[in-house]
């Protein structure tokens, strides 16, 4: 009869044992993290090319309707289904993980990945977009330094930081949206009050 063997693993076989199973997982994690993060990529091409497709069906039918083509104040607005995790309430930064939002006030569709990194993406709708009004108010801006008199000449005075200042959306990048547009920012374009133009429409993906 063959002698039962009750011995078990010695260290030394525990220990080789984890050292191979470290090596495993140091080759393995950044093919797995790479792959992550080519999904996740695939995804949002996909999100942004419906949104630049539906854009493009949209400015049609409203050329057709109206006679002016132009495009939603809100991209995501031309979809028919939403992304997952996108919440048409939420106007502020995407802070969760698979969160998509629009910021209305940064003109960005932004997104948060399962890793915690967030993109953006600008959005120019263009000139005369749907519900879109633009008035100024008596020329007399709490930040006012005493350098200006009027819109035109203060507009001027803060695009001398460059597009920077365009990015305050309670300052330059409200009352200056001729000035940021012609300075090239993103996010803006020349205003034609003969014509309902469409914008340069979403930007490159961005890291915030």
């Amino acid at each position: 009869m063959l002698e039962e063997n009750k011995n078990g693993f010695t260290l030394i076989e525990l220990i080789m044992v984890t050292i191979i199973l470290g090596i495993l997982a140091t080759i393995a994690m950044p093919r797995y993290r790479g792959n992550v993060k080519k999904a996740e990529e695939a995804v949002e091409d996909a999100i942004i090319s419906s949104i630049n497709e539906g854009l493009e069906n949209y400015a049609l039918n409203k050329l057709v309707s109206t006679g002016r083509a132009y495009w939603p104040n809100n991209p995501f607005d031309v979809l028919e289904t939403k992304p997952s995790g996108y919440d048409a309430a939420d106007e502020d930064n995407a802070d969760t993980d698979g969160e998509w939002t629009y910021n209305s006030s940064a003109k960005r569709i932004t997104h948060q990945r399962q890793d915690n990194t967030r993109y953006y993406w600008t959005y120019d709708a263009g000139t005369n977009v749907e519900n879109s009004t633009v008035t100024l108010p008596p020329f007399n801006p709490p930040w006012n330094d005493g350098n200006s008199t009027n819109w035109n000449d203060w507009c001027n005075f803060e695009l001398n930081e460059g597009c920077y200042a365009c990015e305050n959306m309670e300052g330059a990048g409200m009352y200056c949206l001729e000035q940021c547009a012609e300075s090239g920012c993103p996010g803006f374009s020349i205003t034609n009050d003969d014509n309902n133009n469409t914008g340069n429409g979403i930007g490159v993906r961005t890291l915030f």
